[in-house]
């Protein structure tokens, strides 16, 4: 005997969510990477429609040997895919700018949180979003040390182009100012 209180409850909360989903589809979104996407990896899903698609294709021709991980990875892709379909994109992570845990808005696009890179925990991405609100870095080294990152972080995302043109070290030379 399931209670007819209940089942209006969750009618209700479905029709929410599909309104968001029609008339805020930038809302819905952040939200839902921000809170139920399991698996969602902003190197895989967050480079463009493109990569997606073959990130998919390969996730598809492996189906019956994928890991749970990859499953998991398989299903948020199916809704980052759809949100490509509607014209929505996401923006690159920049310091400062990304929070820890939540997807946040930039126009009409989408910025993924400091989680969505793979391998970093929820406690690093909270040390890493305090450290940005003390002022802009100097290094590699100074995002490090003050965002109590391990280095393999800091070469991921070295790679994949959030740190920009920040000098791997805090020591300067002479040199480097073109003084000699």
């Amino acid at each position: 005997m399931f209670p007819k209180g209940h089942a209006a409850a969750y009618v209700c909360m479905a029709l929410r969510i599909a309104w968001f989903k029609v008339h805020k589809p930038l809302a819905y979104y952040a939200a839902y990477y921000s809170i139920r996407a399991k698996a969602f990896d902003y190197e895989l899903m967050a480079q463009g429609k493109d990569h997606l698609l073959e990130v998919m294709a390969d996730f598809e021709a492996r189906k019956a040997d994928l890991t749970a991980a990859e499953q998991d990875a398989y299903d948020d892709c199916l809704v980052v895919r759809e949100m490509y379909a509607r014209g929505i994109e996401f923006v690159p992570i920049e310091l400062g700018k990304a929070k820890a845990r939540a997807f946040t808005i930039w126009g009409d696009k989408l910025m993924p949180s400091y989680m969505s890179i793979h391998g970093m925990g929820a406690s690093a991405a909270d040390a890493l979003e305090e450290a940005c609100k003390h002022g802009p870095f100097v290094s590699k080294d100074d995002v490090r040390q003050r965002g109590k990152l391990s280095q393999t972080i800091i070469d991921k995302m070295s790679e994949m182009g959030i740190l920009g043109d920040l000098p791997d070290s805090n020591q300067f030379s002479l040199f480097d100012f073109g003084i000699a």
